[in-house]
């Protein structure tokens, strides 16, 4: 009994509000109410549109929605002035759609609600029709319908829309003012003004005055100045540049559902959007006192989306974009070139947009203009922020596209990719990947040099060589530091505590005087914490390397160097008589050599100075711990690399190496033996093993004494003594 009670009442709970609901919708839609009942119950609707999804009877909810307010909403005039009760009216209505549920129990009216949205987005004002382009986007991403004529009609409206800013290109970025003291609004044409506007303008005239009352009738034959009134004008949907900005997220997602059938109308665009890039105010129009630079702002970021929509669909069209593949270039070009250096975000999309063509088959077409791309003011502009933000994106977006192009690239235009990822290499600011990404480019840029042959190429390889050798003495500096801040202890400001005073022994002068002093105390320690973190702020920003920074950092440089050392002595100088191939470096190259192989062996210890635990009695623990074997294994593919830089060298290249470094390679190998592993690769492998055996034994001989020395943690002249002794007998079996 009760249970049927309880139903009883929701069914007639349910049934009341269906007819509130009913009463509210007919209210708002019945032109001879006032404009202010109309809003109340509009607001009230507004208010309570998630309540109606808990209704039994909300599809008849919905449809009673769709057949009154879109109804509505086509039969009536397009409203352009704010504020206006009839603007306020049509926009909340659409936005009662804009906050429906896109859910299943939407999908029966889904076609009844976007058929008229695309028709009223062709006429309505910029404001309303953003409305309606969100549901658009919101419905078919959600529902999904086929709507293919719709879709048609909507794809014609934006290629019209397009074409058409070619020919206003030249009233487009023009502050407008529109003022005339002597009409009211309802006297004012303001038709011919929307067919000049494509953003939001004021308008300024005569305020519409109260009919005066008897007693306000006055005598005074002065004429006072009229009362002026503001009001916006609201730009048509087809003229608008925010609107525009939007299109591309649209025809994204139309394409996805639609491609098939309107595989035509979709490739008709792409010519058009291309033109459209390319369209740029003259510098008489910047110039101009009445230049409205939000305004271009906003067309900016319209090419900016336009240009990420040719990227997503340029594989399928790739025969359009080559027919007009000169149209791309001078477009991104203008793109990178008219940014604002303050307007970060918009450059990086320009950027990652260009990124998808720069690593596609269009590459190519950016060859001639790569000189374009040297420019540090047209990737970054000169804005600090964007400089500092957008490094890591450009320069790793555009090392990718000189990667794949460098063989295409002349010497001159090689030598200056050099030195744009030279700057890379030793910019502390960058992250540890975008320095190590340049690192790889090098190596690959050295290879693309020795194949050009000339004489020019081996100076730029030598060049290469200086670069690497400085990063790797700025690494050893950088992990220096980095590993005298971890064993540093974090400073506290050295203020002497304040003894708390005995309430029961000390007079209210002592108290008074303890919290004085302890007041005092505080005051003290909070200056000395803010000048130290003032110290702080007023460093540079560097990113802070870890010990697997570091070994990355290391492996890489050593590898690279190892790549380039290489290349250098197999490199042919052509000229028009003979072609030699250099074997002896000049000692201004040595020289570069030896501070390498010092500036290794000081990363060396930093990065396996604790690597390998020793025993009481001073020797190599062989603990077999896994993370040790893991660290042992990367020791020794550090060493190897390290050793097979030196293998190609010439004997007295070599010689003056060694001979310059074995006392202080002795120091660095008794704090840490596996630094012997060096040598031992050398002994074994290089054709200059016989000098480094001379070089060692007569560097030895004196230290024989050494051996078994208690004081000697390591005892590396015995090791040393060891690898000779193994590489002289492995020489005479052989």
């Amino acid at each position: 009994m009760n249970r049927s009670t309880t139903s009883a009442d929701s069914e007639t709970y349910q049934q009341c509000n269906y007819q509130q609901f009913q009463m509210l919708v007919h209210s708002v839609v019945n032109t001879l109410n006032t404009d202010e009942v109309r809003l109340k119950h509009l607001q009230n609707i507004s208010d309570n549109i998630e309540v109606l999804s808990t209704l039994q009877n909300y599809p008849s909810c919905i449809d009673l929605l769709v057949k009154n307010f879109l109804k509505s909403l086509m039969e009536t005039n397009t409203v352009f002035i704010i504020p206006s009760n009839a603007q306020t009216i049509r926009k909340q209505m659409i936005e009662v759609f804009h906050r429906l549920p896109a859910g299943e129990i939407l999908r029966p009216f889904v076609k009844d609600i976007l058929s008229p949205v695309f028709k009223l987005l062709t006429k309505e004002n910029e404001e309303n029709a953003l409305l309606l382009l969100r549901i658009v986007v919101e419905y078919m991403k959600q529902l999904r319908p086929q709507m293919i004529n719709e879709v048609r009609e909507f794809l014609q409206f934006v290629h019209n829309v397009y074409r058409q800013k070619a020919s206003a290109l030249d009233q487009i970025f023009l502050t407008k003012t529109f003022s005339d003291p002597t009409l009211t609004i309802n006297e004012v044409d303001v038709s011919n003004i929307i067919e000049q506007i494509c953003s939001s303008v004021q308008l300024t005239v005569k305020k519409v005055q109260a009919l005066p009352s008897q007693s306000s009738i006055t005598t005074d034959e002065t004429t006072s100045q009229p009362v002026l009134d503001t009001f916006t004008v609201l730009a048509r949907a087809s003229h608008s540049v925010k609107l525009l900005a939007e299109f591309p997220v649209a025809i994204v997602l139309l394409y996805q559902l639609c491609r098939q059938a309107l595989q035509t109308e979709f490739g008709e665009l792409v010519p058009l959007f291309l033109r459209y890039l390319t369209l740029q105010p003259t510098k008489e129009q910047k110039n101009d006192p009445k230049f409205n630079m939000e305004i271009y702002i906003e067309f900016l970021t319209t090419q900016a989306k336009t240009l990420s929509f040719l990227a997503f669909v340029g594989k399928t069209y790739q025969e359009q974009l080559a027919s007009h593949s000169d149209l791309l270039v001078i477009a991104l070009l203008q793109l990178l070139d008219g940014c604002p250096p303050e307007n970060v975000q918009l450059r990086k999309d320009i950027i990652v947009a260009a990124r998808h063509f720069l690593s596609s088959e269009f590459r190519t077409l950016f060859i001639p203009h790569v000189k374009r791309f040297f420019d540090e003011n047209l990737l970054l502009s000169t804005g600090y922020t964007a400089r500092e933000t957008l490094k890591p994106l450009a320069y790793n977006t555009f090392g990718d596209f000189f990667h794949h192009i460098r063989s295409n690239l002349a010497i001159e235009d090689l030598q200056s990719v050099l030195y744009m990822y030279s700057k890379m290499i030793h910019d502390s600011s960058l992250p540890p990947t975008i320095q190590v990404m340049s690192l790889k480019f090098l190596t690959n840029i050295a290879e693309a040099i020795r194949q050009k042959g000339t004489e020019k190429s081996r100076d730029l390889l030598i060049r290469v060589i200086e670069i690497l050798v400085f990063k790797c003495k700025s690494l050893a500096k950088q992990c220096a530091h980095s590993s005298s801040n971890s064993n540093e202890k974090p400073s506290i400001p050295n203020v002497p505590p304040i003894a708390e005073a005995d309430l029961t022994t000390s007079s209210l002068g002592d108290l008074v005087q303890n919290m004085n002093d302890v007041t005092n105390r505080e005051k003290e320690v909070q200056r000395q914490q803010l000048l130290s973190i003032r110290f702080q702020a007023s460093s540079p920003l560097v990113f802070t390397l870890t010990p697997s920074d570091c070994r990355t950092l290391l492996k890489v440089l050593v590898g690279s160097l190892r790549h380039i050392t290489w290349i250098l002595a197999d490199v042919k100088i052509s000229s028009e008589n003979h072609v030699s191939q250099p074997k002896q470096f000049p000692p201004s190259i040595s020289i570069l050599y030896i501070k390498f192989f010092k500036y290794i062996l000081q990363c060396l210890i930093l990065f396996f100075d604790s690597t390998t635990p020793t025993n009481s009695n001073g020797n190599s623990s062989t603990i077999t711990n896994p993370s040790n074997l893991t660290r042992n294994k990367e020791e020794k593919e550090i060493m190897d690399i390290i050793a097979s830089v030196f293998i190609v060298l010439h004997k007295q290249n070599y010689r003056e190496i060694f001979e310059n470094n074995l006392l202080y390679f002795y120091q660095c190998a008794n704090k840490n033996p596996n630094i012997t592993l060096i040598m031992n690769t050398l002994l074994q492998q290089s054709p200059s093993s016989t000098i480094l055996v001379e070089l060692l034994l007569e560097f030895l001989l004196p230290r024989i004494h050494e051996i078994g020395e208690t004081n000697n943690t390591n005892n590396a002249c015995l090791k040393l003594f060891k690898l000779v002794i193994n590489s002289v007998v492995t020489t005479t079996l052989a």
